[in-house]
């Protein structure tokens, strides 16, 4: 997984192997990581992210805008069967985001927790079903989750496209 920290963002480029299983291309074991490597650029993160100590938001609304011409290139392209779910975990995302108005307001989840050592961020799903939700939208290999610092203790998360991301769907 490539993971680039810039002047005011981390932005981690999620291989299908770390993708949520309902946005994973099949081809792969139905696994799911839901850490993201931080390779050598550990203290680089923390740092960047305050100690974790700071508040976290998901910004669906990008997010979904963001991700919503991938879906419709795939089902218009009849390409829905790259993927195990066929996109249906995504529409069901976004249908719960929708019902909840999670993308009316910014929402704000718990912050991301670094494993014993070190080398590993995650966001917790089991303790924040949003952020589960948010997952489930980035799907493997067209994808990015970004870490935007909007201050010292405050960071915006959304989903967005990855470079050429129609050439790796066809």
């Amino acid at each position: 997984m490539a993971l680039k920290i810039k002047e005011n963002k981390i932005e981690i480029y999620i291989p299908n192997s770390e993708a949520v299983v309902g946005a994973q291309k099949v081809g792969i074991k139905d696994k799911s990581v839901g850490s993201y490597y931080m390779s050598s650029k550990n203290d680089d993160i923390i740092a960047f992210l305050n100690g974790l100590n700071a508040n976290f938001y998901v910004d669906f609304a990008k997010t979904m805008h963001n991700m919503t011409p991938v879906y419709k290139y795939i089902l218009s392209n009849h390409k829905k069967f790259i993927f195990k779910e066929e996109l249906k975990a995504q529409a069901e995302a976004i249908e719960q985001i929708i019902e909840n108005g999670y993308h009316e307001n910014y929402t704000r989840i718990r912050a991301p927790e670094i494993n014993n050592n070190k080398k590993y961020l995650r966001f917790d799903k089991s303790k924040d079903k949003r952020i589960g939700l948010f997952q489930i939208l980035l799907l493997g290999d067209l994808s990015k989750l970004v870490i935007l610092k909007l201050a010292d203790d405050c960071f915006m998360l959304y989903g967005e496209t990855v470079d050429k991301w129609k050439e790796k769907i066809d």
